[in-house]
This record gives structure tokens, C-alpha cells and sequence, in this order.
């Protein structure tokens, strides 16, 4: 897992072997000298750097589900661990095309260079090394799946 720090300057990712994450709100954000939405802001500016977040629906998508923000830093290095190598992830905003009234929901399209196989073999290690132990916070509103 990963935890992250904001310093005066952007977001800074500091990886941990920490078994799980600290999640840091609203509620629970230390005092400082920056306000929430200033943290928020320079979290949203980090993750900008490591995914590519394919339209302002996924930036607000972020902004109200802060929590999915934090543990996409967390994600991106299990990621690379699970495929083995760089990936790129592209976040986009995702509804049911069959109800008419279905919720929003986040998806990151990964896009490798492994041959599909690979591909499918290190996406399920990837669910089973960071997914299924976030299930409870994700609460379906975060997924991954492979981007063509």
C-alpha cells in the first residue's frame, strides 16, 4: 500500500509496506496551514501525473469521492507490480448503458504491452493483491479493467 504526504509543494507519494492505508478526509486531515480543498486540489494535480484522466466528469468524480483519490496513489505501484512493468491507466466516469436512473461509477482502462493473456493474467493479480482488499471502501464505485 501506499500512503501520501503533501508537502508546500504537489502531492508526494511516500510507499510504504504498510498492510493497509490510512485514509485521510476531510474529518481527518491534521491541522495545517492548507485548507481541505487546497489538499484536495494538490492530490487531484498528483494523480494528474500518474493517470490519465480522461475528461472533467473523472476529475469530479475524484473531488466528491476523495477517498477513491487517495487510494488510486496506493493502486498505481501494485499496478506496475502486478503487470509487471509500466502501465498507462486511463479514469473514466461509466454508467449502465441498460438503466436508464444507474449510479456513476469510475473505471481505469490499463493499457500495457503485454499479450492479452499476460495481460488478463496480471489484472487478476492485481485484484487479488490490492482489490479485494479495498472492496469495502471501493463499494463499487472504483474498478479496472483492461483498456484495447
Amino acid at each position: 500500500m501506499s500512503v501520501i504526504a503533501i508537502a508546500d509543494g504537489p502531492a508526494q507519494p511516500i510507499l510504504s509496506q504498510a498492510a493497509s492505508a490510512s485514509i485521510i478526509t476531510a474529518e481527518t486531515l491534521p491541522a495545517s496551514s492548507r485548507s481541505w480543498t487546497e489538499e484536495r486540489e494538490a492530490l487531484i494535480a498528483f494523480l494528474r501525473g500518474e493517470y490519465d484522466l480522461a475528461s472533467e466528469p473523472a476529475v469530479t468524480y475524484l473531488r466528491r469521492n476523495s477517498e477513491l483519490a487517495w487510494l488510486l496513489v496506493g493502486a498505481k505501484p501494485v499496478l506496475e507490480e502486478s503487470f509487471r512493468g509500466p502501465v498507462g491507466v486511463t479514469l473514466r466516469v461509466v454508467r449502465d448503458p441498460e438503466e436508464d436512473d444507474s449510479e456513476e461509477h469510475l473505471f481505469g482502462y490499463i493499457s500495457c504491452a503485454l499479450p492479452l493473456v499476460d495481460a488478463l493474467d496480471a489484472l487478476d493479480r492485481f485484484d487479488r493483491s490490492w482489490l479485494l482488499d479495498n472492496l469495502d471502501i471501493l463499494s463499487g464505485r472504483l474498478n479496472f479493467d483492461l483498456g484495447f
